[in-house]
């Protein structure tokens, strides 16, 4: 329970974060939400070796993802076991500041002048004003990565005897807009529709 309301306090602290275009902090919270959903999917199994790492756990020692990761080598193979190390390692890119999670703050502006996306904190005192130069696709990336964080935790509930697949299934099912927005832009499909388009 301790583990999965973890998960769940960061997954909402990302959502806001990105609310406010704050991609970094969303960022350093993903791979920590996977690994305290991994640990508890870990900890749930009550194998000798996971209730070992508990005992460990309630002493304040750090129980490594490895653990979880060899557990699913053992018990599921070593391809799963690959991937759950790959997903691990990409999400630590976000925490460690790979160069590419870096560059996601920056943008390119006219005649290749390169800016960060927090240069308006120089020259305004408006919080609203710090965030217009944060790039939409960057923000768009990092909300997709948060979708897929937000399954993963729900997939994982009724594993942890927290919820069950009908209440998953509902709240995903209550969630859903009823009416769909119109898309803003739409690609031009005949070639008189390409000729007026490029003409303007």
């Amino acid at each position: 329970m301790l583990l999965a309301n973890d998960s769940l306090d960061s997954l909402r602290d990302c959502l806001e974060a990105l609310t406010h275009k704050e991609h970094r902090i969303a960022g350093k919270q993903f791979r920590d939400i996977v690994e305290s959903m991994d640990l508890a999917a870990f900890f749930n199994t009550k194998t000798s070796e996971s209730d070992l790492c508990l005992k460990k756990w309630y002493d304040d020692e750090i129980v490594p993802h490895s653990k979880y990761r060899d557990y699913v080598r053992k018990t599921i193979g070593d391809e799963a076991s690959k991937r759950s190390a790959n997903n691990y390692k990409n999400l630590s890119r976000f925490t460690h500041r790979s160069y590419r999670a870096i560059c996601d703050g920056y943008i390119l502006g006219q005649d290749d002048w390169i800016a960060h996306d927090r240069i308006t904190d120089l020259w305004s005192e408006d919080r609203e004003s710090t965030r217009f130069l944060a790039l939409p696709q960057t923000i768009s990336s990092y909300y997709a990565v948060l979708a897929s964080l937000i399954e993963l935790y729900a997939n994982q509930l009724p594993n942890l005897k927290l919820t069950d697949k009908n209440q998953i299934h509902d709240a995903f099912k209550t969630s859903l807009e009823i009416e769909t927005i119109p898309r803003r832009f739409a690609i031009p499909r005949t070639s008189s529709e390409i000729r007026a388009h490029l003409s303007k």
